[in-house]
């Protein structure tokens, strides 16, 4: 498998291209801990390529506006996280009956709605983790 551009993200694993027989160069976010073996393949791959180093910046504010993800997204990416049981909790307990409607009814959740500050902020969550968040939710097909 072809791999280029490695770099740690915010998670420890490494976003990285691999080139797909039908797609051409795609993104990739390979982890040591993938269910596949071909995603650790791919991890121990990228990282014998030393991969560059994380470095947290602000992206445009157009593309946090655009950011979406499904509500399956959106909980398996909290669950790889390990932020799943931490949202459910504090919707739970939450007197916001619109952040509970949103968490219940939601098709899709947007980056930039008040549920989502209303949950970072309770989490001590910055934007650019929230943005992670987003990207790999984003990533994520069901």
């Amino acid at each position: 498998m072809e791999i280029r551009n490695p770099k740690f993200n915010r998670f420890g694993s490494i976003d990285c291209e691999i080139l797909h027989p039908e797609f051409g160069w795609i993104p990739f976010t390979a982890s040591e801990t993938d269910v596949e073996k071909a995603g650790q393949d791919i991890y121990r791959s990228a990282l014998e390529m030393q991969p560059a180093e994380f470095v947290a910046g602000d992206p445009l504010p157009i593309e946090r506006a655009a950011m979406r993800a499904s509500r399956f997204q959106a909980k398996a990416a909290l669950y790889q996280a390990g932020l799943l049981p931490t949202v459910e909790r504090l919707l739970s307990q939450s007197e916001n009956f619109m952040h509970k409607l949103a968490w219940d009814e939601a098709g899709e959740f947007y980056r930039d709605s008040p549920t989502i500050a209303h949950l970072a902020g309770a989490m001590d969550l910055d934007d650019l983790a929230v943005d992670e968040l987003f990207r790999l939710a984003m990533s994520i097909r069901a």
